[in-house]
């Protein structure tokens, strides 16, 4: 037998198959054998795969068993040292398998590797680099819509790996089970991925091993929500261990309500009845899920195995294939700025000039009454300076920062305000961390060796309050979110502004919401911050605003409203 049975499910996928076998047939690692394994297909997908495909062994099932049934049926009738899994919608390049098989030779400790997926018809952007699970049961692809920027192109340790495309040692399987047919479809693959981080093994992630995927061409829509609904109730109550669930009962029930609330959100639409049916029926059936969760628990040899890999994705900038012309962009928001915008633009572009870099200045207008958008032209045809100006109707702060950052065209992408409250000077701890591949770096007034000037104490007071409950909502850890002085490497800009939704002071929040939940790392550096008089900010009324705000964040999240393609 060969030292890897690459495992297909196959129903009625004629259209699909010839591609992806053709893919396996460019593989540079040989020594595999191919195995379709068809859910009784009425398409002629059987009699398509030996005319066109001899050396593919078939294995035809009356009826579908699901993707779980079918893939264990594959596996039982192979006896290699590996078993790959590979969708019939995907095309894997030629060094896939041989990638692969590599790393897990290399890693004793691991007994699952995971495929870099992009989608199919945009091979730019990511499907999986890895899958990981949250305390609350939440799972997910890294990297899952994002620009492949090589975030995910270091060898890491991850909690799953996507069966859409996955390598696992057969002795895996020996020990832990199969996959559990009573998902059917969807979450099997991380179901099998906490059985086997409480048995102490380890998912290893391949960034070479590159698979283009038609999303949900053999399933998808209604009986996918419906299945993704019912099976997550599965997951959680079968493999969770009692201190996991006592930890985090909260953070489990605030995540299945706003499945509930996504779901409510949209119920006009077939998928999201379907996927309230389907959390209905898993948690309506939680009496049968006990069995299954002491046969589960009863094989536990290292729980804390699968305690240290829950968490949300993480992603590293340091290997970026991003380039452009520009190095720095600085985005200063304006809004009735005409007393002091002639000095800020003025230190601004002498801070770039004395770096020595390609630079540009973005001031966006937000439909000033007075002549802040005639100075900025003056200044800009006498001064020579690299500027340009954005004009805006009237929205609020959120919009004219979105405006900004979406059409500069810097690597490092720097926020200023106005006022120039922190010296542009600043900035030289904001660059370093930027060019190392930190994502976001933000200004702290709070941190050990911020320094403030002049600020009424009541303000001070009322800063701290908001954070509190910014914290408690929705950014635990972070101690100042509101200092206006804020740096983003561009493909972070890209992907945190184009998912940006809110046009007031609120904005800073919701960008570092969705920067933590796509695993960008946030580095707080400490400023030294000067309290300006005529700032916009009214501080009772805009703190109530940013902490509606703060809720409709996490509104929008429960929601899903962060999730898919990023507008740019």
């Amino acid at each position: 037998m060969p030292g890897v049975a690459v495992i297909i499910p196959n129903y009625n996928g004629a259209a699909l198959l010839p591609d992806c076998l053709e893919a396996l047939r460019r593989q540079t690692f040989r020594d595999f054998i191919t195995v379709v394994v068809d859910n009784g297909s009425t398409d002629g997908s059987v009699d398509l795969v030996r005319t066109r495909f001899p050396e593919v062994a078939v294995i035809a099932l009356p009826r579908n068993l699901g993707f779980a049934g079918a893939v264990n049926r594959g596996i039982l009738e192979t006896d290699s040292e590996y078993v790959a899994l590979l969708n019939n919608d995907a095309e894997p390049e030629p060094a896939w398998l041989g990638a692969l098989v590599e790393a897990l030779n290399a890693r004793p400790e691991a007994a699952m590797a995971a495929s870099k997926i992009l989608l199919y018809d945009r091979r730019d952007v990511l499907h999986s680099a890895g899958d990981y699970l949250e305390a609350s049961g939440r799972p997910g692809n890294r990297g899952v819509w994002q620009r492949d920027w090589g975030q995910f192109d270091g060898v890491d340790e991850v909690f799953s790996a996507c069966g859409a495309a996955a390598l696992y040692r057969r002795s895996l399987f020996a020990e832990v089970g199969l996959f559990d047919e009573a998902y059917r479809a969807y979450l099997e693959d991380v179901d099998l991925a906490c059985r086997a981080r409480l048995r102490g093994y380890r998912c290893i992630y391949v960034p070479s091993a590159r698979v283009y995927h038609r999303l949900s061409a053999t399933g998808g829509g209604s009986l996918a929500a419906y299945l993704f609904g019912r099976n997550l109730p599965r997951l959680i109550v079968k493999n969770f261990p009692g201190p996991v669930l006592a930890r985090n009962w909260g953070n489990v029930t605030t995540y299945q309500v706003g499945l509930v609330l996504e779901a409510l959100a949209h119920i006009r639409e077939p998928a999201a009845r379907a996927r309230l049916r389907g959390l209905m029926a898993g948690w309506l059936g939680l009496p049968g899920l006990l069995p299954a969760r002491r046969q589960s628990q009863a094989r536990v040899a290292d729980p804390s195995g699968l305690l240290a890999a829950l968490g949300p994705p993480r992603a590293d900038f340091a290997r970026s294939t991003y380039r452009s012309e520009v190095e720095i962009s600085v985005v200063i928001p304006a809004y009735n700025e005409a007393d002091r915008i002639p000095e800020t633009l003025s230190r601004v572009v002498k801070y770039l000039t004395g770096l020595g870099r390609t630079h540009e200045v973005i001031v966006v207008d937000d439909g000033s009454t007075d002549e802040t958008a005639s100075l900025v032209d003056e200044f800009a045809r006498e001064s020579g300076a690299a500027l340009r100006l954005i004009r805006r109707p009237h929205a609020g702060k959120g919009a004219a920062v979105r405006a900004g950052m979406l059409s500069a065209r810097g690597r490092f992408r720097l926020l200023c305000d106005a006022d120039l409250s922190m010296p542009a000077e600043g900035f030289d701890r904001f660059i370093p961390l930027l060019e190392a591949g930190v994502p976001v770096v933000i200004g702290s007034r709070e941190v050990p060796g911020a320094r403030r000037y002049n600020e009424p104490a009541h303000r001070h007071l009322m800063g701290r309050v908001y954070n509190r409950i910014v914290q408690l909502l929705v950014l635990p850890g972070i101690e100042d979110t509101q200092c206006g002085f804020k740096g983003f490497r561009a493909e972070a800009a890209l992907e945190l502004f184009g998912r940006q939704t809110l046009n007031g002071f609120g904005f800073d929040v919701e960008i570092l919401f969705i920067a933590r939940r796509l695993g960008y790392a946030v580095k707080e550096v400490p400023v030294e911050w000067h309290y300006m008089p005529g700032s916009k900010v009214k501080p009772l009324r805009d703190t109530w605003r940013m902490f509606r705000d703060a809720v409709k964040v996490r509104l929008n999240a429960l929601c899903g409203r962060y999730d898919g393609l990023p507008r740019y």
